[in-house]
């Protein structure tokens, strides 16, 4: 019997001291929140655009790690009204890519053009990259073209008559949300 007062002692005080620790972390995450509260409030007053402060805002959370940089991205996307599209779902105009692409010279084998991340807002018609993403599913991350530039084409990388042999991957894809409802689901 006093062999099981003693062991029931000990599973008392571990968790006694248990608490005591998670007691203890709790009020350290709220003094990280308490000051990350207060850095906001006093420095934003002064930043510059809506971009500086959510940079600031991003810092701040991330140092006292209090979200992760996914999350984060993600609840901002909702505040922004996008989403990220499902593997199954076609790429349409209006929809936003980030893409990794590399160009290399038919003739010379050099590499003219590269690029990672790089963002193309579909329907803009910006860029001639357009016309291989639009109907392309999502999930086929990477696909090979071969475009030719006219001899008339101005870039300050003498693109003019070259042919270029593309090899583009699909990074992310994000659409708009309408009105509560998925777009182009």
């Amino acid at each position: 019997m006093t062999e099981s007062k003693s062991k029931f002692k000990q599973v008392l005080t571990t968790m006694n001291n248990d608490s005591t620790q998670m007691k203890s972390r709790l009020r350290e995450m709220e003094e990280k929140i308490n000051a990350t509260h207060k850095f906001m409030i006093s420095n934003f007053s002064y930043l510059g655009d809506i971009e500086t402060r959510i940079e600031c805002l991003k810092k701040v959370m991330f140092d006292n790690n209090l979200v992760t940089p996914e999350a984060f991205d993600e609840m901002w996307d909702g505040v922004k009204g996008i989403r990220v599209k499902g593997e199954d779902e076609l790429i349409v105009p209006g929809d936003f890519c980030r893409v990794t692409f590399r160009g290399v010279d038919k003739v010379t084998d050099e590499v003219l053009l590269e690029e990672e991340n790089f963002p193309i807002r579909l329907g803009a018609k910006t860029l001639f990259i357009e016309e291989y993403l639009l109907g392309q599913k999502v999930g086929k991350r990477s696909f090979e073209f071969d475009h030719t530039y006219e001899d008339d084409y101005q870039s300050n990388l003498g693109l003019a008559g070259k042919t270029l042999a593309f090899r583009l991957h699909i990074d992310k894809v994000k659409t708009r949300i309408n009105n509560g409802n998925m777009a182009n689901a």
